[in-house]
């Protein structure tokens, strides 16, 4: 290649050296997250440069190494340590331990509640009246303190 980023006339252009630019614009497009992806499969099995071809398959081969390394080592700390991956997904919160055989073996029935005849204007009324019995109380416990 030449300084105006032609190929040499005798090299076809799958096979033409990539530039500095070719290349970041290449890396900028895998950063893209799903599209990244799906374009490693293209530069990878399609037709295009040999340089990128090359390297996606490279890189295809090395995600699939890193994935088989990574599947036991992440198999082995679930299973040796369970309770410290538990705190990490709580954020550093103890893992909650449900209370084991708490509930009441039968079933709650709920005839067996007293009948209530109260409407809500007796409950206000009761309420008011309440209300009403504290606040006198308090003068006396006030000056019982004193």
């Amino acid at each position: 290649m030449d300084q105006n980023n032609t190929p040499h006339p005798n090299v076809s252009n799958d096979t033409a050296v990539m530039t500095v630019k070719d290349w970041i614009i290449t890396f900028l497009i895998l950063a893209i997250p799903i599209v990244g992806l799906v374009m490693i499969f293209v530069w990878a099995f399609g037709d295009g440069n040999k340089n990128r071809k090359h390297f996606m398959q490279a890189y295809l081969w090395l995600m699939l190494v890193c994935f088989i390394i990574m599947i036991p080592l992440v198999f082995f700390v679930m299973t040796r340590f369970p309770a410290a991956v538990m705190q990490q997904q709580n954020f550093g919160q103890p893992a909650y331990e449900a209370p084991m055989n708490n509930m009441p073996s039968e079933k709650f029935d709920t005839n067996s509640l007293p009948e209530q005849e109260t409407s809500a204007d007796d409950m206000s009324e009761q309420e008011n009246e309440a209300a009403s019995e504290v606040s006198e109380e308090v003068p006396e416990n006030a000056e019982a303190a004193q």
